[in-house]
């Protein structure tokens, strides 16, 4: 009998410690990624990205990059739950010249490009790190400032990305009658400015209706 009592426990707080790893909260997302369509841009593809096109040039790698211009590129999604979401994406910014862009790292009101999500009347946004954030000397780039250097091509972007650089830039929001649109815009240009994105993520935190956003 106290075999059994203990099987019957056991098998509780598995059950229960399953729950709370499977329904939505801030500690335990689910993952909704699956939805966006080329979230990764795999094959160096943009489709399902609507508004002005993500472009690719020079030494290309499987992300997506604007350069030299203003832009506004979304994807709409539909027949979400209802709730709180996180949309995260890695990527930068470089406002114009090399030059410019470290002499302006610390100015937020220069970092032009912006990752946004909108539902119903809602919409939240962020501004993408500086290129000059992720300035180290242990990676082979451009030089910027002595021995550090930063990435110029979308094959240096995934160097840096893949060594921890540009992560995880995020917004949240709650989502109204299933549909949610992502993206990036930037109304504003710098000369050569360049944007490079790679990486998007969906996560379900919660079925709520109480919003955090970000700026």
């Amino acid at each position: 009998m106290k075999r059994l009592s203990f099987l019957l426990v056991s098998a509780f707080v598995s059950m229960a410690s399953y729950a709370d790893t499977t329904t939505p909260s801030v500690d335990y997302p689910v993952d909704m990624t699956s939805r966006i369509v080329n979230p990764n841009f795999d094959g160096i593809q943009f489709g399902g990205w609507g508004g002005s096109s993500f472009g690719a040039g020079g030494a290309t790698a499987e992300c997506a990059e604007r350069f030299n211009m203003v832009y506004y590129t979304y994807q709409t999604i539909e027949g979400l739950p209802n709730g709180i979401y996180k949309v995260l994406v890695n990527g930068l910014y470089r406002a114009g010249s090399f030059a410019n862009d470290w002499a302006t790292k610390d100015d937020v009101s220069v970092r032009h490009a912006k990752l946004y999500a909108a539902s119903g009347a809602s919409s939240f946004s962020c501004s993408l790190p500086s290129l000059s954030s992720g300035a180290t000397d242990t990676i082979p780039g451009v030089t910027v400032d002595g021995d550090l250097q930063v990435p110029n091509s979308m094959v240096q972007f995934v160097t840096w990305q893949e060594a921890g650089y540009y992560l995880d830039n995020s917004v949240m929001i709650a989502v109204e009658n299933g549909s949610l649109k992502i993206g990036v815009r930037k109304d504003v240009l710098i000369d050569a400015d360049w944007t490079v994105l790679d990486s998007w993520r969906l996560l379900y935190s919660a079925p709520s209706s109480s919003p955090k956003g970000s700026e």
